[in-house]
């Protein structure tokens, strides 16, 4: 099982990575800490945004604040989120946001307020066209 997680993080980060703009100059490419591959964390959200189909939240573990990336869910500011592993990214640089991270964690494996998470309806077009 870990196994599966771990492999899903991987891809999540590396299909994450491909779509992210190259980093300034100044600052370090995004590499995987290995020692942070986490056996999971919890804690309270302080700050969420959305943006190309994935939520941010920064997380208050009681020791330490972290950011935290997923595919697109519904949270709000003060939910209790358990993240059950992640891939930390260091120097990452989110294109979409326009803003880099010192690290931020890449999950597929969350919940909120202790059950799965919702996704957020899709935006509904005109009938006939995919929601924009």
């Amino acid at each position: 099982m870990k196994y599966i997680i771990l492999t899903s993080c991987i891809v999540l980060a590396t299909a994450m990575a491909q779509g992210a703009e190259p980093a300034p100059a100044a600052a370090a490419p995004a590499k995987a800490l290995s020692a942070e591959q986490s056996e999971g964390f919890s804690g309270k959200v302080l700050e969420t945004t959305n943006t190309a189909g994935y939520t941010y939240i920064l997380v208050d573990t009681g020791a330490k604040k972290k950011w935290v990336a997923a595919p697109a869910f519904d949270v709000k500011v003060n939910d209790a989120v358990g993240v059950s592993s992640a891939m930390a990214m260091q120097n990452y640089h989110s294109r979409t946001l326009n803003r880099d991270f010192e690290v931020v964690y890449f999950t597929s494996g969350i919940t909120v307020n202790g059950a799965a998470p919702k996704t957020p309806e899709p935006k509904q077009g005109m009938p006939g066209m995919p929601g924009m």
